[in-house]
């Protein structure tokens, strides 16, 4: 073969290599690829949220993706807010800030592939002294799991973070275990040792120093060997006065006792107000405020740790009221001769005599036809008078016969208005118990006892 057709031979798998196009590949663990599931889901920025007027500072922008990884990536960066005061890198993020007369706030702002996260930084005169923060409230140390216990806490203002102390001793030991950012309040201590009881406190702290110590809190983290009772339920959260809030709960197997927690929110803050013995279902909340709603759920607990919540319930406790005001009002007195009597045996609400200034209503429907005031505990039968409706004037006035008789409590220190549940009506000839309660019936007498259960 001559060396012209070489040379053309060679000439044409070079145009052939050269002419073909290829791309480099994708690495998919690349923020920019779009061929699998992993799409950015955020960002946030990390570094202090407090800078010495006339210093450097370096701020990082961390992407978050929907397959819960995160990394650093390189954003624009650009001073939002308070720009006379300090300027930022566009790539860099490193914020170099001016003189300040007294502490100013900027915002800075990092954008990457079309998210923007601002963050707001304290820029601090070094003449002005910043006060520590008060000292935050430690509210409750919960088990989570025999190896597991979780601090809730108040936030406290001019605060940039908190600090968590741990012990073995209530009274000395305490070392910083942790250190959280500002305005979080909740933190849980992991990798603990099972059947283990452990202290805490917390700490505020900010540019002037740390706050004193809050109140000391313990928790044992459960025996591993042992399974944690099931969640119970909260049955029921019953007012019992202005101040005063019961709670009823199913029983659990495998349980050593039971723990109340309280709040005055739906969904947070709730603080543990008292531990039971075992196979005890009921607690009494006294000394609350009037007319306020708490909100309450209880967990089972064992050497094992603690159940889950049982669902939340709550109850408004009555408003104060004047108890020597009148609360019934009867439409009429009515004539005597035509009134039934009803003579009361007794009245109880939760197993509890009704008593000084509690009254009870008689009704036909919703109008109130009899009334009495108590001024003290009924130790004898006593005359509850209802009248008839005056048939002479044309408005309802008073009961109607054959009509159905009710009853109410008003509890002025207590629950409230209450419809009795429970009326056990008695024949004052025989002493025995009527199968079918009777109607309104004019010049008719009954004895009667009112509870409610």
């Amino acid at each position: 073969m001559s060396s012209k057709i070489w040379s053309l031979i060679i000439m044409l798998g070079l145009l052939s290599c050269t002419s073909r196009p290829h791309s480099n590949p994708v690495d998919p663990e690349s923020p920019n690829y779009n061929g699998g599931t992993r799409n950015l889901n955020g960002l946030s920025i990390n570094g202090s949220s407090q800078v010495n007027e006339i210093s450097t500072a370096q701020y990082q922008c961390i992407a978050h993706f929907n397959d819960s990884s995160q990394e650093t990536v390189s954003a624009a960066w650009s001073v939002t807010r308070g720009g006379a005061y300090a300027e930022i890198g566009a790539s860099s993020g490193v914020l170099t800030t001016m003189e300040v007369e007294s502490n100013h706030t900027i915002d800075i702002q990092a954008v990457y592939q079309g998210e923007i996260q601002t963050k707001t930084v304290t820029i601090i005169n070094l003449n002005v002294t910043i006060d520590p923060p008060v000292a935050p409230t430690l509210n409750s140390v919960t088990v989570m799991s025999s190896s597991e216990i979780q601090l809730s806490w108040s936030n406290v203002s001019n605060e940039t973070g908190y600090k968590i102390f741990r012990s073995l001793s209530s009274t000395s030991g305490f070392t910083q275990i942790s250190t959280t950012g500002s305005d979080v309040t909740t933190y849980s201590d992991s990798g603990l040792n099972s059947g283990t009881t452990y202290y805490y406190y917390v700490k505020a702290t900010n540019a002037g120093g740390d706050s004193g110590a809050s109140n000391t809190k313990s928790a044992k983290t459960g025996d591993a060997t042992i399974d944690p009772p099931v969640a119970p339920t909260l049955n029921s959260v019953t007012v019992m006065s202005s101040s005063e809030i019961q709670l009823s709960w199913s029983n659990v197997s495998n349980e050593t006792g039971y723990k109340i927690f309280r709040s005055l929110s739906s969904t947070s803050s709730f603080t543990q107000i008292s531990t039971t013995g075992s196979d005890v279902t009921t607690y009494s909340d006294s000394g609350l405020n009037s007319g306020t709603t708490y909100y309450y759920y209880v967990k089972a607990t064992n050497d094992g740790g603690d159940s889950g919540a049982s669902t939340t319930k709550s109850a408004t406790t009555q408003a104060q009221v004047d108890p020597k005001r009148v609360y019934f009002e009867k439409v009429w007195e009515g004539y005597s001769f035509q009134a039934m009597n009803f003579a009361l045996i007794e009245a109880k609400y939760m197993g509890q005599s009704l008593g000084l200034y509690d009254e009870i209503g008689v009704f036909d429907g919703g109008i109130c036809v009899g009334m009495i005031k108590l001024n003290a505990i009924i130790t004898n039968d006593l005359n509850l008078v209802a009248s008839a409706d005056d048939k002479d004037t044309p408005e309802i006035d008073g009961f109607t016969a054959g009509h159905a008789i009710s009853f109410q409590f008003w509890m002025p220190r207590g629950a409230g208005l209450l419809n009795v549940s429970s009326v056990e009506y008695i024949d004052i000839y025989t002493g025995n118990t009527y199968s079918t309660p009777p109607v309104f019936e004019e010049k008719g007498t009954v004895k009667i006892r009112l509870n409610i259960n």
